[in-house]
Protein backbone atom coordinates (compact mmCIF):
# COMPACT_ATOMS: atom_id res chain seq x y z
CA UNK A 1 0.00 0.00 0.00
CA UNK A 2 0.92 3.45 -0.82
CA UNK A 3 -0.50 6.40 -0.74
CA UNK A 4 0.37 9.22 -3.28
CA UNK A 5 -0.54 12.82 -4.60
CA UNK A 6 -2.66 13.46 -7.80
CA UNK A 7 0.51 14.13 -10.13
CA UNK A 8 1.97 11.15 -9.18
CA UNK A 9 -1.44 8.94 -9.50
CA UNK A 10 -2.21 10.22 -13.15
CA UNK A 11 1.39 9.76 -14.27
CA UNK A 12 0.80 6.08 -13.44
CA UNK A 13 -3.09 5.70 -15.42
CA UNK A 14 -0.99 7.60 -18.23
CA UNK A 15 1.53 4.95 -18.57
CA UNK A 16 -0.91 2.05 -17.78
CA UNK A 17 0.04 1.48 -14.44
CA UNK A 18 3.58 2.05 -14.34
CA UNK A 19 5.59 5.32 -13.24
CA UNK A 20 6.89 6.70 -16.28
CA UNK A 21 6.19 3.83 -18.23
CA UNK A 22 8.88 2.11 -16.92
CA UNK A 23 7.84 -1.65 -17.13
CA UNK A 24 11.09 -3.46 -16.50
CA UNK A 25 10.35 -5.71 -13.25
CA UNK A 26 13.10 -7.73 -14.75
CA UNK A 27 14.46 -8.07 -10.43
CA UNK A 28 11.05 -8.74 -9.07
CA UNK A 29 10.85 -4.64 -7.94
CA UNK A 30 8.92 -2.84 -10.14
CA UNK A 31 5.21 -4.82 -10.20
CA UNK A 32 2.31 -3.01 -12.01
CA UNK A 33 -0.14 -0.95 -10.39
CA UNK A 34 -3.23 -2.47 -11.12
CA UNK A 35 -5.67 0.11 -9.59
CA UNK A 36 -5.99 3.63 -7.98
CA UNK A 37 -8.05 4.40 -5.13
CA UNK A 38 -9.34 7.99 -4.58
CA UNK A 39 -10.29 9.06 -1.06
CA UNK A 40 -10.95 11.89 1.67
CA UNK A 41 -8.34 11.46 3.97
CA UNK A 42 -8.49 12.46 7.99
CA UNK A 43 -6.85 15.89 7.53
CA UNK A 44 -9.66 17.36 4.85
CA UNK A 45 -7.74 16.51 1.48
CA UNK A 46 -7.87 13.84 -0.91
CA UNK A 47 -5.35 10.84 -1.61
CA UNK A 48 -4.06 8.56 -3.81
CA UNK A 49 -3.81 4.98 -2.91
CA UNK A 50 -2.04 2.33 -5.13
CA UNK A 51 -2.80 -1.42 -5.37
CA UNK A 52 -0.02 -3.56 -6.95
CA UNK A 53 -0.09 -6.48 -8.63
CA UNK A 54 -0.89 -9.54 -6.56
CA UNK A 55 -1.75 -7.09 -3.38
CA UNK A 56 -5.09 -6.66 -1.94
CA UNK A 57 -6.80 -3.48 -1.91
CA UNK A 58 -7.07 -2.30 1.30
CA UNK A 59 -8.35 1.11 1.05
CA UNK A 60 -11.57 0.65 2.42
CA UNK A 61 -13.63 2.97 4.63
CA UNK A 62 -11.69 3.63 8.40
CA UNK A 63 -10.83 6.68 10.01
CA UNK A 64 -8.00 7.13 7.59
CA UNK A 65 -9.53 6.25 4.70
CA UNK A 66 -13.12 8.15 4.09
CA UNK A 67 -15.39 7.53 1.14
CA UNK A 68 -12.96 5.35 -1.15
CA UNK A 69 -13.80 5.63 -4.81
CA UNK A 70 -12.09 3.79 -7.69
CA UNK A 71 -9.84 6.59 -9.50
CA UNK A 72 -8.16 3.54 -12.02
CA UNK A 73 -8.18 0.10 -12.58
CA UNK A 74 -5.84 -1.56 -15.20
CA UNK A 75 -7.86 -3.53 -18.01
CA UNK A 76 -5.40 -5.92 -20.22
Amino acid sequence: MSTVDKDFADNIKANQGYYNGDSDNSLGDNPRCVEITEYDNAFGGVGYGLTFEGRTNRYVPSPHVGNPRTYWRFAA
